[in-house]
């Protein structure tokens, strides 16, 4: 899954999560695609994780931001929990 904690512009700057940002620079291809997108993802708030087992609907949850998201198990999350999601 490629969802990250995010927040729109009404309710505060876009985060990510440290684990989005590995998967991301690990897929970037080349040195210059790497740059780029460490200079794009240094735009956003950094949630810390707590461990392996932290999820990015797990810092959502803990830290308030919604989540978006193309999993459906993030959307079932949301219908028992306090969690907000958007789908992309």
């Amino acid at each position: 899954m490629h969802a990250h904690a995010r927040a729109d512009r009404r309710r505060g700057p876009a985060a990510t999560t440290e684990i989005v940002h590995l998967e991301l620079l690990a897929a970037a291809g080349t040195r210059e695609r790497g740059e780029e997108l460490r200079r794009l993802l240094a735009r956003f708030e950094l949630l810390p994780i707590e461990g392996l087992a932290d999820h990015e609907a797990a810092v959502a949850l803990r830290t308030g931001p919604s989540v978006l998201h193309r999993d459906r198990d993030d959307a079932a999350l949301a219908d028992v929990a306090p969690l907000t999601v958007e789908s992309s």
